[in-house]
């Protein structure tokens, strides 16, 4: 099976379930803490506490949400990977089906990984493009199967020391 495929990067229903139940966790903290301090008599400042978490998840989502990088992810049958941010102008790719999105991939800069984790349907992919870091929240909802399936292995192959980054 080849390594190559082109995937785009956009908001995941799965990937926004996994950042809803981190805050959630942050929420129940503060919910905790607030209900110690309660007990303890101190109500104003289980109060402050409680407002703010509940203010800081909020910012939080809201950060998340308006940076998450949009674009394209593609690796080559060599293993080497490019990223181009959403609004890169797009060129043809002579591997791509008539009329598929990935017929119309930008041809970005090379992406190095350094780190992954995947999680399910989700997978949270980190690197370098260029001198900026990049973090790509992919979920396996907004890509075809097969797209999935090779992303799947190109992360294999990275973590078994494939010539494009590693853990």
């Amino acid at each position: 099976m080849s390594l190559a495929f082109h995937l785009r990067v956009e908001p995941s229903p799965a990937g926004s379930a996994l950042i809803r139940a981190a805050h959630v966790v942050g929420v129940a903290g503060a919910a905790l803490a607030g209900a110690y301090l309660q007990h303890q008599g101190a109500t104003v400042a289980a109060a402050l506490v409680i407002v703010w978490v509940v203010l800081a998840v909020r910012v939080s989502a809201d950060r998340v949400r308006r940076r998450a990088p949009l674009g394209w992810l593609s690796v080559d049958d060599a293993g080497r990977a490019r990223w181009a941010r959403a609004g890169a102008d797009p060129v043809a790719d002579p591997g791509a089906d008539p009329g598929a999105d990935a017929d119309r991939v930008p041809p970005g800069e090379p992406f190095v990984p350094a780190h992954w984790f995947r999680f399910g349907p989700v997978t949270w992919l980190g690197g370098r493009a260029g001198p900026r870091p990049v973090h790509l929240l992919l979920g396996a909802d907004r890509s075809p199967d097969e797209t999935w399936r090779r992303l799947s292995a190109w992360l294999h192959w990275l973590e078994r020391g494939g010539a494009a980054g590693g853990r």
